[in-house]
């Protein structure tokens, strides 16, 4: 076997140094988790010639395998998951906890790596002799492997110790990716825009676009400007702002949603953001016909939800307060319940059903 991997910095000549940084610009652009097995597979492409260049991701629950050919499919796929913990490199990962790039060869003789089922079974089919790779954590309980096949001939030991030089910039690579996947899924659940003072766009959230598409005409001037009224409402604000006046909110009703929006000065003082919070319009007739009621004993439903006195009803809908305690009466019976603070909570119980 050749000479156990260690710990080695290569001296790059011009050439392989400029193949490497092309190689770390790859792994090293902006993306998300999803990109990052075909950012990792095209960085090895960049790297080193090779017959099937393979990303593997190994969880708690699963095993995930992407490569270029695709050589990996159907029972091959099962029979991977199966016997990879045969594989001589996977073995010495484990027992060493090295992050280092090894090679097969460096571990086993053709006849050793011949009598496992995980050759026989994936890469038998393959051809495959030779392989170099790393196995580096990326979670506290999962790793990523990242690797290089040929059928010929064999890695070199500079060839090996470039690919360790690569590791540690992968590991960068996918905890950014992480971050950035997960700033998404939170802005996804969430409706953000900047704008800077002239009423430009400069970022929105999916959700933030589509409450602004909603006043888009065909004469807005571009895409990239605030529609009216978001756009009258923002300067406005702007120009009348001081350190004792808060912004002023903007509240939108349409087809039966509220949005209010909300602006914000950030530490910048060329841009605003502006936060959006839709709900749903429930109407005292909606409550009525869910609980049974009359229209006007829906009415009185709302007011009591709001916490006001049978006067104060009765001033509010013109009505005679022994008229009012009547409607309280008969709504207590049909919705069940003995008083008025409990008629008031399955209003808001009902109200928060729909808005939710």
């Amino acid at each position: 076997m050749a000479d156990k991997p260690r710990k080695r910095l290569p001296n790059l000549n011009a050439s392989q140094l400029k193949t490497f940084s092309e190689a770390l610009l790859l792994i090293h652009s902006p993306m998300d988790l999803s990109s990052i097995p075909h950012a990792a597979i095209a960085a090895m492409e960049k790297l080193l010639p090779g017959d099937c260049y393979a990303y593997n991701e190994f969880h708690k629950d699963r095993v995930v395998n992407i490569s270029t050919p695709n050589q990996l499919a159907g029972d091959t796929m099962s029979a991977f998951e199966a016997y990879i913990g045969e594989h001589p490199s996977m073995k010495y990962v484990v027992e060493t906890g090295t992050t280092d790039a090894v090679r097969l060869s460096d571990l086993a003789t053709h006849r050793q790596w011949r009598a496992t089922n995980l050759y026989n079974h994936v890469f038998r089919p393959t051809s495959f002799k030779y392989q170099v790779g790393c196995l580096i954590p990326i979670a506290e309980t999962s790793k990523a492997g990242f690797s290089i096949n040929r059928v010929s001939p064999d890695f070199t030991a500079e060839q090996r110790d470039l690919m360790t030089l690569l590791a540690p910039h992968f590991v960068q690579a996918w905890a950014r990716a992480n971050a950035i996947s997960q700033r998404d899924s939170a802005l996804s659940s969430v409706a953000v825009a900047e704008v800077d003072p002239r009423a430009r766009i400069l970022f929105a959230t999916d959700k933030a676009a589509a409450h602004i598409a909603q006043y888009r005409s065909r004469d807005s001037l571009s895409p990239r400007m605030l529609p009216h009224p978001f756009c009258t409402w923002l300067l406005q604000n702007i120009a009348n702002s001081t350190e004792l006046t808060p912004f002023r909110p903007l509240i939108l009703e349409t087809a039966g949603k509220r949005v209010t929006v909300r602006l914000a000065a950030l530490a910048s003082q060329h841009r605003y953001q502006m936060h959006f919070e839709e709900k749903t319009l429930v109407t005292a007739q909606q409550v009525a016909s869910h609980f049974g009621l009359t229209p006007r004993q829906g009415e009185v439903l709302y007011w009591i939800a709001q916490g006001k006195s049978n006067e104060e009803i009765g001033l509010i809908i013109a009505a005679r307060v022994r008229t009012i305690a009547k409607h309280v009466e008969q709504i207590l019976s049909r919705i069940g319940v003995e008083n008025r603070s409990s008629a008031a909570r399955l209003w808001h119980d009902f109200v928060a059903g729909l808005q939710a």
